[in-house]
């Protein structure tokens, strides 16, 4: 046996572990007094704090008495004898104002400044740390069963006083960590030598003369005694010297399988789809294991369906031998096969052990797992031969199924991305259709805009008409009055020149033939009066001579507003007026009529619209009325239509919106309506049941 040093032991591994395990066990005994010098010093620092806490009860009456009384000559014995307490460092008393009215002592005088306070009041500022900690009370007077604040106490101690108490604790415990760490590194650093040194100098030779040459010739005995860990290792290294020798006659034979399951990998990775790859590996697993009798194979994987369900395809298929008396799949005919697609597998696997496959019943499960978990196929042979399944078989079957696992997900990975790149384009082409609906909503909104501006005009146009249709019309009504005056002038004319003497038929001849004409006359009369009105509502709901603001009454804007809403609905419901209230306010009467406008025809078209569901009963009705709401004034427009739906009401002021069929709406009309009454700084309040009603009341300042 080769003999060791000194100087060759100090160097060996054993040695340098030795050092490492005592550098870590100082650090760990300096850390352990550390923590055990700082739990000592809490505990005491926490000690004085309820020292305080105790001097707090001895002297709080006191203090309040005097802070109460505004005693000072009281309060200096007091502080005199808390500060000479051993624990206390400085008393400092504040009144309710937070003034200090006494304080003797070390105090914290603010955030960053401490303060040596005599019995005269004179202040020593301190430049070194002080290491100040206190403790805070409020001082309560109470009196004929009322508690009144009269200000706070502080009383301070410092770490100086606390290091006093621990000193003599924090020597003890520093010299009885020393102690025990030299008194240890020495015992174990003597003992370690004789036991685990020069054992391991023995190994540490034996295992530099290792050689695949000579391994029968090696033996290692380290001349320990007794069953311990390095006899273990001894009699380990001389096991494993052994089945060296085993592993390089098994090394041939290993590499043959590895050069086949090479091979067997390139074949896979050349394929594209499942099937071929699970039937690669199928035939180079048979060629791998050994078997009682050969019959059938089933192969299983991961594959989505003909609804986009993904399930598992499985797959039937016999096995006849080769050449080489070898199993081998029949695949003359692979869409004859017996196969099936299943959400889940056809039966359930069996338990795993610690290899990624099982065998249960002479079957071979090679279940084909993600990353995560989850099942890509699975391949199950029968007829196994579970006695002849040596230690070689189990790593192909290892090694195969990592290989197709890998190769499964990222085919699986590949595919997934295809589809979602399908999907992708799927999206974008419906994006780029509801771009192009987008736009085709922008034409027509630009459209509506375009109408607005032709309404506008429209309007004009409407004034101009109007004004131009009341001249004649004036012209046509002056005439017809005067033609009546002087027809029945004429008629009493000649009735003078009968005189009495006229007989009864002539007398009813002459008022036949008159008759006709005040008839017509009175039909003209009539006419051309309806034609006043209606070109003054006109006039009036155009209100062109108003579109700057103005002061005027709004009833009147209103009542023409429903005189031409009525023209289109006087069949259809009840109009009920209710004005209670007519202020004169300064505001724009063409866009409130425009208001008023949208809100009559909008309540009209849902009473249309409830009328033809033709209730039992029913009878349309709309109610305006004016009133005054607190100093607002209130104009409401209160049908019983068909309601506005929950869901809807939050979105009926929104640009554009509407529940109206297309080409019937623009969805501008509440949203203007919106705009004008914000205008005039007022709002818009909605209350509305669905299939009983709506209410829209008009909230407007009036200005004195």
């Amino acid at each position: 046996m080769t003999q060791y040093t000194w100087g060759q032991l100090d160097n060996s591994i054993a040695t340098k572990l030795l050092k490492v395990v005592f550098s870590f066990y100082f650090l760990v005994t300096i850390t352990v007094t550390l923590i055990h010098m700082s739990a000592e010093y809490v505990h005491t620092q926490d000690t004085v704090v309820e020292e305080l806490k105790v001097i707090q009860q001895a002297f709080e009456s006191g203090l309040t008495q005097a802070a109460f009384d505004l005693n000072v000559e009281q309060l200096k014995p007091t502080l005199v004898g808390m500060v000479q307490l051993p624990s206390v460092v400085g008393v400092k008393l504040e009144n309710e104002y937070g003034e200090v009215v006494g304080a003797l002592g070390m105090i914290r005088e603010s955030e960053s400044s401490t303060v040596l306070t005599d019995e005269k009041g004179v202040k020593l500022p301190m430049k070194s740390m002080t290491g100040l900690f206190w403790h805070e009370f409020p001082l309560m007077y109470e009196r004929s069963e009322r508690v009144i604040p009269v200000g706070k106490a502080t009383i301070y101690s410092s770490s100086a006083i606390v290091f006093n108490k621990v000193q003599l604790g924090f020597t003890f415990i520093v010299v009885n960590s020393i102690i025990k760490t030299l008194a240890l590194w020495l015992i174990f650093l003597w003992v370690s030598r004789a036991l685990l040194s020069r054992p391991l100098a023995v190994l540490t030779e034996a295992a530099r003369q290792v050689e695949l040459d000579n391994l029968e010739h090696i033996r290692v005995d380290t001349q320990v005694k007794g069953q311990n860990e390095l006899k273990v290792l001894e009699k380990a290294f001389n096991a494993m010297i052994r089945k060296l020798g085993f592993s390089r006659n098994a090394l041939q034979t290993s590499y043959q399988r590895l050069e086949t399951l090479l091979h067997g990998t390139q074949d896979i990775a050349a394929v594209h789809d499942r099937f071929h790859a699970m039937t690669q590996a199928t035939n180079l697993l048979l060629l791998q294991i050994p078997f009682k009798a050969c019959r059938s194979a089933q192969i299983c994987f991961l594959e989505t369906g003909s609804n986009n369900s993904e399930g598992y395809a499985c797959f039937n298929i016999n096995i006849k031998l080769t050449e080489l008396s070898r199993p081998a799949l029949q695949l003359d005919s692979v869409k004859d096969l017996e196969h099936f697609f299943s959400l889940d597998l056809p039966e359930r696997l069996p338990p795993l052990p610690t290899v990624p496959y099982a065998i249960f019943e002479h079957v071979l499960y090679v279940p084909l797992f993600q990353h995560d978990r989850r099942l890509l196929g699975l391949i199950k042979i029968q007829e196994i031969d579970e006695l002849g399944f040596q230690l070689e078989n189990q790593y192909v079957v290892i090694m195969l199924t990592q290989f197709l696992s890998a190769f499964l997900e990222n085919l699986y990975f590949t595919q997934q991305l295809e589809r979602k790149v399908a999907e992708r384009t799927q999206e974008l082409q419906g994006a780029m259709q509801k771009m192009k609906s987008q736009n085709e909503q922008l034409k027509e909104t630009q459209m509506q805009l375009v109408q607005s501006e032709k309404m506008a005009g429209l309007g004009v146009l409407v004034a101009g008409v109007a004004h131009e249709i009341n001249n004649p019309t004036n012209f046509v009504h002056s005439g017809a009055n005067n033609l009546s005056e002087r027809i029945t002038k004429l008629e009493d004319f000649i009735y003078k020149l009968a005189g009495d003497d006229i007989s009864p038929p002539i007398r009813e001849a002459l008022s036949q033939k008159f008759s006709p004409v005040h008839q017509n006359l009175q039909a003209i009369q009539e006419g051309t009066r309806r034609i006043k009105n209606i070109v003054q509502d006109l006039r009036m709901f155009s209100r062109l001579e108003d579109a700057e603001q103005t002061t005027s009454f709004v009833v009147e804007g209103l009542q023409a507003t429903l005189t031409l809403v009525k023209s289109n609905y006087k069949n259809e419901l009840e109009f009920i007026c209710d004005f209670q209230a007519n202020p004169k306010m300064r505001c724009w009467p063409a866009q409130l009529n425009q208001v008023f406008m949208n809100l009559a025809t909008n309540a009209c078209q849902a009473i249309t619209i409830r009328k033809k569901q033709k209730f039992p009963g029913y009878s349309g009705r709309l109610t305006v009325s004016t009133f005054w709401q607190k100093e607002l004034f209130a104009v409401r427009f209160k049908d019983n239509g068909c309601g506005i739906p929950d869901d809807v009401k939050k979105q009926i002021f929104d640009p554009f919106f509407t529940t109206k069929p297309v080409g019937e709406g623009t969805g501008l009309g509440l949203s203007i309506s919106f705009g004008i009454i914000e205008k005039h700084r007022g709002r818009i309040e909605v209350e509305s049941l669905w299939g009983k009603g709506t209410t829209f009341t008009l909230l407007l300042p009036v200005e004195n």
